[in-house]
């Protein structure tokens, strides 16, 4: 007996053929132009966007690492304070702080990815950091023969598997939001103040109290290792933009940097609505995080850091709808609420606007080998 497809299948089948009927209307006009070499007269236009783009990227060196400094103050005063008060500080300052870095990110020319994956890896896998309800002793928390250093964490991310998270804004967001404020908080009772307690009850409070010292230590120095790694990735993003010696390279760096993010955004939609695998789920800030890689796509390409007139000359007709397009991304993904069609139209618009991304990319790098 055949089964019937299901809703999510064709769901994606109907997208790929909308986004092939979308992306129809301009295949006559690439060919033509995308041989041909950047006119002169551009030039002018590329050295603006380049000034743009560095003053884009200067400003967000500058909010990361401020950001970053909030960030480490409100999770090390949370650390040596618990209260839910502190908690939730530290909660709003990691949104800040992650967001900020969001904005950045897309602004590389070289692929970083080994250390974005101790910045902002994820999935992550929550067992591998701390205890689960129904293993209570797993976890680098509960494993006393792993140290917490920031050396030794580091040799643990990633040691078998890509979701093996023990660094980065992830591993924070899972201590800050899915773990209970009493897991900070030690609740030892001596055993004169109570003779009702047995022996092992009070194996079970000692043991407790040392996972609530491991679990803060394990905050602390997350939140510094980041910082550190921060400050690297910034330190290396200023050394390339000194390393370039044109317009034309770095606008090309810029495109190639922004198709890989979209392909991520395009990902991250299609998770929003799965906890343990979306980016941001364990504090709720899936879609914003996708609505801020969003308006970033905007504003390097048609706000802070202006291509229509390079993506003009690559390409009028896809010049024309892109804008369209990443507005109408944008509005969907602000939608707090959204029903089933209109995140599937969400998911339908990314996968156009990935395209549109993708033949920009590919026409400017065949004028500038031509």
């Amino acid at each position: 007996m055949l089964s019937l497809p299901s809703k999510r299948s064709r769901y994606l089948a109907y997208t790929g053929l909308s986004v092939l009927m979308l992306l129809s209307a301009c295949s006559d006009t690439k060919e033509a132009g995308q041989s041909k070499r950047l006119p002169i007269s551009l030039k002018p236009t590329l050295v603006t966007n380049v000034n743009q783009f560095n003053t884009y990227v200067q400003q967000r060196h500058l909010d990361v690492r401020r950001q970053t400094k909030t960030m480490a103050a409100q999770i090390n005063m949370f650390a040596n304070e618990p209260s839910h008060e502190n908690l939730l500080r530290a909660q709003a300052a990691w949104q800040t702080a992650h967001e900020s870095f969001l904005k950045l990110k897309p602004a590389l020319l070289v692929d970083k990815d080994q250390l974005i994956r101790r910045i902002d890896a994820w999935p992550i896998q929550p067992g591998f950091l701390d205890s689960l309800p129904d293993y209570p002793t797993t976890g680098i928390v509960n494993d006393i023969s792993i140290e917490i250093s920031a050396t030794e964490l580091i040799h643990q991310h990633g040691i078998t598997s890509d979701d093996e998270v023990a660094l980065g804004y992830h591993s924070l967001e899972y201590l800050l939001f899915a773990r209970k404020l009493s897991d900070y908080i030690e609740n030892s009772v001596p055993a004169d103040s109570n003779p009702a307690l047995s022996t092992r009850s009070l194996e079970n409070v000692g043991a407790a109290a040392k996972n609530v010292n491991r679990r803060t230590l394990m905050l602390s120095t997350i939140v510094i290792q980041l910082a550190t790694d921060i400050d690297r990735f910034i330190i290396q993003s200023e050394s390339e933009l000194d390393d370039q010696s044109s317009s034309a390279p770095i606008l090309a760096g810029l495109l190639k940097s922004l198709l890989k993010n979209m392909r991520q955004a395009f990902r991250e939609s299609l998770l929003l609505n799965e906890r343990d695998l979306s980016h941001g789920g364990y504090s709720n800030t899936s879609r914003s995080a996708l609505l801020q890689e969003l308006n970033t796509l905007r504003s390097l390409t048609l706000g802070e850091v202006n291509l229509s007139p390079l993506f003009t000359i690559l390409d009028a007709t896809n010049a024309k709808s892109f804008e369209i397009t990443i507005n109408q991304a944008i509005a969907l993904a602000a939608k707090v609420a959204p029903s089933e069609t209109e995140q599937m139209n969400l998911d339908l618009t990314l996968s156009a606007l990935l395209h549109q991304l993708e033949d920009f990319e590919l026409a400017l790098r065949l004028r500038l080998n031509d």
